[in-house]
C-alpha cells in the first residue's frame, strides 16, 4: 500500500508502513486507522492521511478523483523510540469524525430536504457528499441540544429517507450505503477465498414481541411469529412519543434488527477487502448457502508484509 499525508495544503508521500490496521463497521460512523512508520525527518506533522493501493501512480490525481482506500483526520501522531530505533505512530479516524466532534445549534426543521441538511451539516466541514434521487417524507426534525452534526444527518436519513448513511473510505458521505452496493461471494473455488469461517447463531438477539404505547398504555403489540415458533421469548416496550418516527415502523425495526444479528458469519481472508461495507454477500458453507448477507464489519491488518482481512457478515 501507498501512504500520503497532508500538511499546510500540500500532500507528502510517506514511507512504507511497518504495520497497519484499519477497522470499518456498518453502524460505526467513523472508520479508524493505526499505522506505524519508520522514523524520518521528512515526515511532517500531518493533518490528513491517505491510503492508496499499490497501483496508484499519481497520488495528487487520486486524491482529487476520490480514488483512495482510506482518508481520515489525524487524531494523534506519536514519536516512539527504544533501543531498537524510532518510529512514528499515527491514529486516525475517517472523515465522519469531524461531523461527530462538532455540536450543532438546537433548532427545528420543517419539511427538510437532503440539500438543506447536507448544506447545513456536512458542506461547512469540507466533507464531500453524494445526493441521489431519494424519496423524502414531510414532517418536523427537532435537533436537540448536544446533537452532533452526524447525529442530525443520521436521524434525517432514518426518519425522512428510510436509509442508512455512511462516510465511505474515500471520505464521501453517502446518504444510503446500500444503494448500488456491490456483491461478493465467499467461496474457495469460485469466489473470494477464505482461510477460516465461523458461523454463529445468536438466539439471544431475536425479539419475539414489542409492546407499543397507545391511548391506554402499552395496549398494542407487534409480534415476530418466526421467533415465537422457535420458542424464544424476548419482549420489549416502545413508547411511540419518544421513538424515532413515532410510528409502528419503529417496532418493526426493533424486530428486524434482532433478526439481522441472529446469524453472523466471520471469515478470515488473505489480502485486503476494504470498502466493502454494505455489500451484498453470499457464503458457500454449510447452513449459509441459501442465506442473503451484508458485509457489516471489516478489520484489515498488515504486519510483516502479510495482509489479512477479518470480515463479519450479518443477515440482510
Amino acid at each position: 500500500m501507498i501512504f500520503a499525508g497532508e500538511y499546510d495544503g500540500k500532500i507528502y508521500r510517506m514511507p512504507e508502513a511497518e504495520s497497519l490496521e484499519i477497522n470499518q463497521e456498518l453502524y460505526v460512523p467513523a472508520d479508524d486507522l493505526t499505522a506505524v512508520f519508520p522514523y524520518s525527518d521528512d515526515i511532517p506533522k500531518i493533518y490528513t492521511i491517505y491510503v492508496f493501493d499499490d497501483g496508484c501512480t499519481d497520488i495528487d490525481e487520486a486524491v482529487e478523483n476520490h480514488n483512495v482506500l482510506f482518508k481520515g483526520i489525524v487524531d494523534e501522531q506519536i514519536l516512539c523510540a527504544d533501543v531498537n530505533g524510532a518510529s512514528i505512530k499515527i491514529h486516525s479516524r475517517g472523515m465522519a469524525a469531524v461531523l461527530l466532534d462538532n455540536e450543532c445549534q438546537p433548532m427545528t426543521y420543517v419539511n427538510p430536504s437532503a440539500d438543506i441538511i447536507c448544506g447545513k451539516h456536512i458542506e461547512p466541514f469540507g466533507v464531500d457528499f453524494e445526493i441521489k434521487n431519494l424519496q423524502c417524507r414531510i414532517g418536523e426534525l427537532a435537533v436537540a441540544k448536544g446533537s452532533s452534526h452526524y447525529k442530525v444527518v443520521e436521524r434525517f436519513c432514518s426518519e425522512f429517507l428510510k436509509t442508512v448513511p455512511r462516510v465511505d473510505g474515500n471520505g464521501i458521505l453517502r446518504l444510503d450505503i446500500f444503494e448500488n452496493a456491490g456483491d461478493i461471494l465467499f467461496d474457495n473455488k469460485y469466489g473470494t477465498a477464505f482461510e477460516s469461517v465461523e458461523v454463529c447463531e445468536n438466539r439471544y438477539s431475536r425479539i419475539s414481541r414489542v409492546y407499543v404505547s397507545g391511548d391506554r398504555g402499552y395496549d398494542m403489540a407487534v409480534n415476530d411469529s418466526e421467533t415465537q415458533s422457535l420458542g424464544i421469548v424476548r419482549e420489549r416496550y416502545l413508547n411511540l412519543a419518544s421513538s424515532e418516527t413515532h410510528t409502528l415502523s419503529d417496532a418493526d425495526n426493533i424486530i428486524k434488527n434482532g433478526r439481522m444479528k441472529s446469524l453472523s458469519v466471520t471469515l478470515v481472508c488473505e489480502g485486503g477487502l476494504l470498502n466493502k461495507i454494505g455489500y451484498n454477500a453470499a457464503v458457500n458453507v454449510e447452513g449459509c448457502g441459501d442465506r442473503e448477507f451484508i458485509v457489516a464489519q471489516v478489520k484489515y491488518v498488515l504486519e510483516n508484509g502479510i495482509e489479512k482481512s477479518r470480515v463479519r457478515l450479518i443477515l440482510k
